[in-house]
């Protein structure tokens, strides 16, 4: 990593952030352009997980690659996929088909024990609330998408 300097302003994390996820898209990029060169057909992207829930990680690699994007409506379809697949490999169930179609077994059920719902858990409460801010995290977001157009609107390359 070139060109970081110890400015913490706003604009300058914003950038940062907009720089980091451009850099991810490319990785995603050329990862695609060696596939197709090694003759395989790609012409969509599905994306799951957690920055899948990321509008602008989901348009950035929508743009970079060329490529139109799918998003899942399981968000963690990965996760689910190694789940059937080693119900599976366990012997659970004879086929993929089976597994997807059954449904999900309840193996223990845990109720609530009281202690976070009462005054024994308002110090913790209190922490954390102090920890974490809407105000400011709803006023982070939208500054970060005012730079975010400002950048693309300026054609401000990302350091």
């Amino acid at each position: 990593v070139t060109g970081l300097t110890l400015s913490q302003d706003l604009d300058d994390l914003a950038i940062l952030y907009l720089a980091t996820v451009q850099a991810i898209a490319f990785g995603t990029r050329f990862i695609i352009e060696a596939m197709q060169a090694a003759g395989h057909s790609l012409s969509t992207l599905f994306l799951c997980g957690g920055l899948s829930k990321n509008p602008l990680f989901v348009q950035m690699h929508a743009d970079i690659t060329g490529m139109p994007v799918v998003l899942s409506q399981e968000v963690e379809s990965v996760l689910v996929g190694a789940a059937v697949l080693g119900a599976c490999a366990s012997g659970d169930f004879t086929s993929v088909q089976d597994a997807c179609s059954a449904p999900p077994r309840l193996e223990e059920e845990w109720a609530v024990t009281a202690g976070l719902t009462d005054d024994s858990g308002a110090d913790l409460e209190k922490l954390l609330r102090k920890l974490y801010n809407p105000k400011l995290k709803s006023q982070f977001c939208t500054n970060l998408l005012i730079i975010v157009e400002r950048v693309h609107s300026e054609q401000i390359n990302p350091p």
